[in-house]
């Protein structure tokens, strides 16, 4: 769930109050972050989500990994990793594959590891462009 939250933010800039991405951040190394493959964005229908309370949820098992607000039936990100692996979906060539060992198509997903929950205001690297209504700073500041 990561969510920008600033009152007057256009959803063409990534949405206010009354969106949220759900982004699964991967890859061979924290430089090829293959992000932009595995994301997506809720809406909400009427209000804003800070409104009432909602449960954010994440599902995983060796065939899919998806994420939902308030129930399963409202899934945000739904990623298959029965179909292709990791590898396959980053297009990333002339370098090995660190998941070639792994026996199924879900590597890096396929062993236990830690969720981070973290909370970041503001920052400067583009994630809040320069420029926006409802943006109170400049990178540059």
């Amino acid at each position: 769930m990561e969510s920008r939250g600033n009152v007057g933010y256009p959803k063409s800039a990534g949405g206010g109050p009354e969106s949220f991405g759900s982004t699964l951040h991967w890859g061979p190394d924290w430089s090829k972050n293959q992000y932009d493959k595995t994301h997506a964005v809720y809406t909400h229908p009427s209000g804003t989500l800070g409104d009432d309370f909602h449960t954010y949820g994440l599902y995983w098992d060796d065939k899919q990994l998806y994420t939902y607000i308030d129930d399963d039936s409202k899934r945000v990100l739904q990623v298959n990793h029965s179909d292709i692996s990791y590898w396959q979906k980053s297009g990333l060539s002339g370098r090995d594959n660190p998941w070639q060992y792994s026996p199924n198509k879900c590597a890096p997903f396929d062993t236990e590891f830690y969720l981070i929950i973290n909370l970041a205001v503001g920052g400067t690297n583009g994630y809040f462009p320069d420029g926006v209504a409802g943006k109170p700073w400049s990178d540059s500041s």
